[in-house]
């Protein structure tokens, strides 16, 4: 059996995710997409230093197989993972763009036609090359009953090898026409034995075998990576400020709360927001790499 070592993930941090995911996995009626988004929303946060890429691929996918019943649940994590990772996007970054009047929407069945129609595009981009709608109050193109119009869509893959190269040309004609692109990925990848080790180095970080061959993002996308969406808000930093002046390790904000387990992670954390905060202020490019840091580059 292979073994690999997580870094920043402590076993009791391990379990604090596992007895929040595993209720969940069986649940009746909720969505297995509803289940693994919140669970990864819940994993980045209990373990604020670790690669995200490692708590979607080697924790919660580990978990899921492991407690699924009622189906093949390898099968069952390869279609509605993709749908998960859409909603761990809403739900993580909603709440701190809608202090700018923006709001995320996950595209599912029947709906991504008619986001297409919105933004005026959908005679010249398939129907499934959109999974989150991006829209803006007071702005954007044919506003709702709420004002907010459609100002652009979020590209959504846990992999860069799912289907990416496929979006490439919605992406280009969707920023042609002036609306933002953006593609957000975890990177995952790994190999299990005897072909690999299972470390997840994912797509976009060369190998040997690899070393001379771009990456297909590399040819639609440019390679820099921006940050177009903060994972923070002012009333996690006021709090995690307050805990960590009172020698506490636990954190407790917006009806959620969160034990670092020490206080150098605390530390980190606060650090972590402060320079996010420090570069905010920079102009933001209409087309971009964004979405969940690998933390391995």
């Amino acid at each position: 059996m292979a073994h690999v070592d997580l870094d920043n993930v402590s076993k009791e941090q391990y379990q604090q995710i596992s007895d929040y995911f595993v209720p969940l996995v069986n649940q009746p009626k909720l969505k297995s997409r509803d289940a693994i988004g919140r669970a990864f929303v819940m994993a980045t946060e209990v373990c604020p230093n670790a690669n995200p890429s490692d708590l979607w691929h080697h924790v919660l996918y580990r978990i899921y197989v492991r407690e699924k019943i009622g189906t093949d649940p390898s099968q069952s994590w390869v279609r509605t993972s993709g749908e998960a990772f859409e909603v761990a996007l809403v739900e993580r970054y909603n709440p701190v763009l809608a202090r700018h009047g923006i709001r995320l929407t996950a595209l599912f069945k029947g709906q991504k036609g008619l986001a297409l129609t919105r933004m005026g595009v959908a005679d010249r981009v398939g129907s499934r090359k959109v999974d989150v709608m991006i829209e803006k109050q007071g702005s954007g193109r044919a506003p709702d009953t709420e004002g907010f119009g459609v100002v652009g869509g979020i590209h959504a893959k846990v992999s860069l090898a799912e289907r990416v190269s496929d979006d490439i040309p919605a992406s280009r004609i969707m920023m042609d026409d002036g609306l933002l692109s953006v593609l957000s990925t975890l990177d995952v990848k790994s190999f299990p034995p005897p072909h690999g080790d299972l470390v997840n180095r994912g797509e976009g970080q060369p190998t040997a075998s690899r070393a001379s061959r771009k990456t297909a993002v590399g040819l639609a996308w440019p390679t820099r990576r921006v940050v177009l969406m903060t994972d923070w808000t002012e009333t996690e930093l006021s709090a995690l400020r307050r805990a960590y002046a009172s020698g506490t390790t636990r954190v407790s904000y917006d009806g959620k709360s969160v034990d670092y387990g020490s206080a150098e992670d605390l530390l980190s954390r606060i650090r972590t927001i402060e320079r996010a905060i420090a570069g905010t202020t920079r102009p933001l490019p209409i087309a971009g790499l964004a979405g969940f840091s690998r933390g391995d580059r």
